[in-house]
């Protein structure tokens, strides 16, 4: 923009100049001035040094090439806008696509404990009755207790572990245990800034998605 001084007017003018209506008024000096950010406009003025010339006080008047470079951050801030919308809309995209997270199973119940045997007493005739030919004993105590632990045997799972460790609990440096199943979105996202882990913007973004690209992002930082 630069400032043209009419300086033998004393009245508001306009003049018609490659298409443009360039008004020239008083200002708070009375002097008559227009603002004109036209290049071809500005020289054409300045060429006819009778009747127009640069007004001496502009103090925000920008030179031809502050102009351009005002034109080029415009153009600039413009196509950062678009970037950004483009951005914005990859990353919606990006998690529209991730996968929600199984529940973690729940944990098989313990089984019950066996039944204690039940000691009874029987007289001693009846004692030697019930031991076979082969020696071995066969009486109701030895076959309760026998059959009691065949059953807790029986009942007892091989090889069981517990169940699987939830996706959502992690360990941090100290070996303190983190688990952000139940955190809100303004927690996620305050742990989340606090350990340099990005996360969509915006209030459209739901708490679940969030906690699965916290998850994500913890798991791999594990993971390294």
């Amino acid at each position: 923009m630069t400032v043209i001084h009419a300086f033998r007017r004393k009245e508001s003018t306009t003049v018609e100049l490659f298409g443009l209506s360039i008004e020239f008024k008083p200002n708070e000096k009375k002097d008559v001035v227009a603002d004109v950010d036209h290049d071809g406009a500005v020289d054409r003025l300045l060429s006819i040094s009778e009747a127009y010339r640069l007004y001496a006080d502009q103090p925000l008047a920008l030179s031809r090439h502050d102009q351009a470079s005002m034109r080029l951050i415009d153009a600039l801030d413009a196509r950062i806008r678009v970037d950004q919308h483009g951005f914005v809309a990859g990353i919606q995209s990006a998690i529209s696509a991730v996968p929600t997270a199984p529940a973690a199973p729940v944990p098989a119940p313990a089984p019950a404990p066996a039944p204690e045997a039940v000691e009874l007493d029987t007289a001693p005739d009846a004692q030697q009755q019930d031991v076979p030919a082969n020696g071995q004993n066969t009486d109701a105590t030895g076959a309760g207790a026998g059959g009691a632990d065949q059953d807790a045997a029986k009942d007892q799972p091989e090889g069981d572990t517990g169940g699987e460790a939830s996706p959502y609990v992690f360990a941090n440096d100290a070996g303190d245990s983190i688990d952000i199943s139940k955190w809100t979105a303004k927690e996620i996202r305050d742990f989340a800034e606090q350990n340099q882990i990005e996360l969509p913007k915006g209030n459209s973004v739901k708490v679940g998605e969030l906690r699965d690209l916290l998850a994500a992002a913890l798991a791999a930082g594990a993971e390294e």
